[in-house]
């Protein structure tokens, strides 16, 4: 995809947008299709278009976290870790906190003090 003056834009890469928004569209070609269809006309599945529950959930990366609201991956906040692939976002055990968005085990959380 180019634009007039044969600059690709960033969304098609995958590339973090402003405010930390995440769409794969190359992965999904037909998510502007789905998302009118399934949002605003309330239509379940689109024959042959991918489901974004599914399909575009999992496209996060570790360090994302699938918003199945917005419809789109978003960074990890701090006080939690998430693995990709549209599972959710996860907080810290008790007692324990990371101070850093984008983590992507438990590991990065440590016994708060």
């Amino acid at each position: 995809m180019r634009t007039a003056r044969g600059v690709k834009p960033p969304w098609t890469s995958g590339a973090a947008l402003p405010g930390k928004l995440r769409w794969n569209l190359n992965g999904c070609w037909k998510l502007i299709l789905t998302l009118i269809l399934c949002n605003v006309l309330i239509i379940d599945s689109v024959s042959g278009a991918c489901d974004c529950e599914t399909d575009c959930a999992s496209s996060c990366t570790a360090g994302q976290y699938w918003d199945s609201n917005a419809t789109a991956c978003f960074e990890c906040p701090p006080g939690y870790y998430c693995t990709g692939g549209g599972d959710p976002r996860l907080p810290c055990s008790g007692g324990t906190y990371n101070s850093l968005a984008s983590q992507t085990s438990e590991s990065a959380c440590m016994v708060s003090g």
